[in-house]
């Protein structure tokens, strides 16, 4: 019994993977990937992926948190979030506090 939920538990997350690795292509031939949107992108095509709940997916400030430890500004990342708004790459699951959700697939 243990023995096919560990089994379930690969098979999907080899899925997961797979999803992940063809979305970012898609990402790839967009954005370059040092640019601040495919950062964006990226980081929610994560989350989607890997949460069972978008409600429980990554914050627009989580975003933020974490873009301090590249080589992108605040500002940057919050440009970047507001211009893939405009385009109708990601959409807004929430207002306070603000997440986004990827919409490319």
């Amino acid at each position: 019994m243990i023995e096919n939920r560990q089994r379930k538990i690969i098979e999907d997350l080899d899925v997961n993977i797979k999803q992940l690795s063809r979305t970012n292509k898609k990402i790839q031939q967009i954005y370059q990937i040092n640019s601040p949107e495919y950062f964006v992108l990226n980081l929610l095509l994560q989350s989607k992926i890997f949460t069972d709940n978008q409600a429980d997916g990554l914050l627009d400030r989580e975003i933020v948190e974490i873009s301090e430890n590249s080589k992108h500004s605040k500002r940057a990342i919050n440009l970047a979030i507001k211009s893939l708004e405009q385009k109708k790459q990601i959409t807004t699951l929430k207002k306070n506090p603000f997440q986004h959700s990827i919409d490319i697939n």
